[in-house]
């Protein structure tokens, strides 16, 4: 990549998302920070002082003055034929007191985005932001020269919140390794066990009432994620055996996704979630995709985009796909993805995130409740983490007894907001009361 010049005449390098200069010229304005100003959903910064004289051809704005932190702010940019250019760029500052006010290096970019076409849309996610104001640059060719005039925005503290309480726990001597849980529409808990093969229905208070272990060519190998419809079949990840088998509540077996060779067969599927349509998502974990089946069990689509390591996967009301992913290697390695019905990528929740213990790692489920909250099993560090679902980090439970979580792989939430959690390391399964 050819790197242009800055007013100093020398090359910047660019490291690690960061740019830095190989000699620096340092040019202090004496401009006052800019006012935001609000015209129609987006915002524009007014000229000052410093930045009266710059004249610029181009736009930039942002869908919110003030965005929550770990909340994803989203900028809208355009440019003229001319200056189109592959290493067009969008830098974000701390402001006051840096950014290249002058058109010339101040000080490294906290973080930035190429911008390569003529007009689009660039989102940032604000977790390693700390609370303050940011100004945003749209700039020239790996350089410093202004496509547009900035654009100011605040970064607020998420509030506090009040984690989910422990409740009580199940299933400690009847299951080994559960590692997928979910709730039919009377309130029972359905839950996989890895290590038995089988599938095992609890009632809303923990007793268990039923489940069932498949024989011959239905019999499960390492099942783990688990789903139930409205009619009450239950739908199992055979993760051992590369594919989802569709039961009956009885047991019975009704139908199997993801064996036929094609676009639709398989690997190691660790997720699975369902559609108010009826429509079957997939988890295609070794092979880093969603895969879409029809009710009838026909391939449909598929979507990978920014995914790597897909495991847990849900479906919220407004029909969006949220995905945790494990792996995920260009856009940071743990957090939860989100997706239209379509399998557009929209937003990403939990990267960057640092929680009172740590961040993600390695995350294996999201379930959501009915408030804007998202539940992520961490099974690296044995609890649970809970964001919203714009972003921001709020809280983590499951780190001390009553309660404490030993590699809790999956989870669900009911209409009550309870939250049952598959304590895979200590065989059972945790409900935890709703937070706030």
């Amino acid at each position: 990549m050819s790197l242009p010049s800055s007013d100093s005449g020398q090359a910047p390098r660019k490291l690690h998302g960061i740019i830095v200069p190989v000699l620096a010229v340092v040019l202090i304005s004496g401009g006052t920070a800019a006012v935001a100003m609000t015209q129609g959903h987006a915002v524009r910064v007014a000229d000052t002082a410093a930045t009266s004289s710059i004249t610029t051809t181009g736009a930039l704005s942002v869908n919110s003055a003030s965005v929550v932190q770990g909340a994803t702010v989203t900028f809208s940019y355009s440019t003229t034929a001319a200056k189109v250019n592959s290493d067009n760029w969008i830098g974000l500052y701390a402001d006051p007191g840096n950014g290249p006010v002058n058109q010339a290096y101040v000080g490294a970019a906290t973080t930035w985005n190429y911008a390569a076409s003529a007009s689009g849309t660039s989102s940032f996610s604000t977790s390693s932001l700390a609370p303050g104001t940011y100004i945003a640059y749209y700039l020239y060719d790996n350089g410093y020269t202004w496509l547009a005039q900035p654009v100011t925005f605040t970064v607020t503290a998420a509030p506090p919140a009040t984690p989910p309480a422990y409740r009580t726990e199940f299933g400690s001597g009847t299951l080994h390794s559960p590692s997928g849980v979910a709730l039919d529409s009377s309130g029972d808990v359905w839950v996989s066990d890895t290590d038995d093969n089988k599938v095992v229905e609890y009632s809303a208070t923990g007793t268990a009432i039923g489940g069932f272990t498949p024989s011959g060519t239905y019999a499960l190998n390492a099942p783990t994620a688990i789903a139930v419809n409205a009619a009450g079949d239950v739908f199992v990840a055979d993760t051992g055996d590369n594919r989802v088998v569709e039961y009956s509540g009885s047991g019975t077996e009704l139908n199997v996704f993801g064996t036929a060779s094609g676009s639709g067969e398989l690997s190691s599927p660790t997720g699975v979630a369902l559609t108010a349509s009826g429509q079957v998502l997939v988890s295609d974990t070794g092979d880093n995709r969603v895969v879409e089946f029809t009710a009838a069990g026909v391939y449909s689509s598929s979507f990978n985009s920014k995914m790597g390591g897909p495991a847990g996967i849900t479906v919220d009301a407004s029909g969006d796909i949220w995905v945790a992913n494990s792996g995920l290697a260009d856009a940071g390695p743990d957090t939860v993805m989100e997706y239209n019905s379509a399998g557009t990528w929209l937003a990403s929740i939990g990267t960057g995130e640092t929680s009172t213990h740590g961040g993600l790692s390695d995350p294996s489920d999201v379930a959501l409740d009915g408030s804007g909250h998202a539940f992520v099993t961490d099974p690296d560090y044995g609890w649970v983490e809970e964001f919203g679902t714009t972003g921001p980090y709020l809280d983590e439970f499951g780190t001390a007894q009553p309660g404490l979580l030993s590699y809790p792989q999956a989870l669900a939430v009911n209409s009550a907001g309870d939250v049952f959690v598959a304590d895979t390391g200590d065989n059972q399964i945790v409900e935890f009361a709703p937070g706030s």
